[in-house]
């Protein structure tokens, strides 16, 4: 992997080092300027999630992905820069699904530095504000919402949202939402053929059901879902406006940088 092409790519401009600051800046660039979004889903291309197929999407081509292909490019190019970084399988909306469905349905990063392991993640439309730890009481405000991780059972930890009254504020005003239990332990690529294969293909898959793009920037987020074009500030405050179809190509160009040949 070029990793100058990458870094460039997320407008990265320092030289990377093994610490907590440079993982940091590393996944806030990345959200910033690399969209998720599932418009080969829409348009019916198979997904190819090996990392090097994913940097011709994502870095040559300049598009977005899920988060089978965003998270292993990003997995790839840490380790190429030597951290110390593995792909992780998760369950997202446990609650939701009784234990024996559980498909393991996201994969997700997990980062070992300095003797503590950071939960890491590219790909779930969300920015979890910073690497969170999963073995202490840490937690981090993005996005309106109060992150952290728990014990769930003897095999798997669980990241928990809570959301927040304002970007600024820690108490909370709903009850704490369970966004996916992850077993911590390493995984293959390979395991997430089937829940790879139902994403992009099953009508029942709300990928396959609805176009969806969408990018994390400091001001808030910005999201085309279907003809929707919906804008969000830290504080949750919406803007929503409809998008004609003739016009969704220019949105992705100015919104989301997809299309652009630079």
């Amino acid at each position: 992997m070029n990793i100058d092409a990458f870094l460039n790519r997320i407008q990265f401009e320092q030289t990377p080092s093994q610490n907590l600051e440079t993982l940091t800046h590393l996944q806030e660039q990345f959200l910033t300027h690399v969209p998720f979004e599932n418009l080969t889903i829409q348009q019916r291309v198979p997904i190819d999630y090996h990392p090097l197929a994913v940097f011709d999407k994502v870095v040559e081509r300049k598009q977005g992905g899920v988060c089978y292909e965003l998270n292993s490019l990003f997995c790839y190019a840490l380790l190429e820069m030597g951290f110390d970084a593995r792909i992780i399988a998760a369950q997202m909306w446990p609650d939701k699904k009784p234990r024996e469905a559980w498909d393991y349905d996201h994969m997700a990063v997990i980062v070992a530095l300095d003797g503590t392991e950071y939960l890491m993640d590219v790909g779930n439309g969300i920015y979890l504000g910073k690497p969170l730890a999963i073995n202490n009481s840490d937690s981090s405000l993005s996005e309106g919402m109060r992150f952290h991780c728990e014990k769930y059972d003897d095999e798997h930890l669980i990241l928990l949202c809570q959301p927040t009254s304002s970007a600024a504020e820690q108490d909370t005003i709903e009850e704490t939402i369970q966004r996916y239990v992850f077993k911590p332990s390493a995984v293959d690529r390979d395991d997430f053929k089937p829940a790879c294969h139902f994403v992009e293909t099953s009508p029942d898959s709300k990928f396959v059901q609805n176009r969806i793009v969408s990018k994390w920037t400091p001001e808030g987020r910005i999201t085309l879902s279907g003809n929707t074009l919906v804008k969000t500030d830290q504080d949750k405050n919406r803007e929503e406006n409809t998008v004609a179809e003739s016009d969704v190509n220019r949105v992705l160009e100015q919104h989301f940088g997809i299309g652009k040949t630079e």
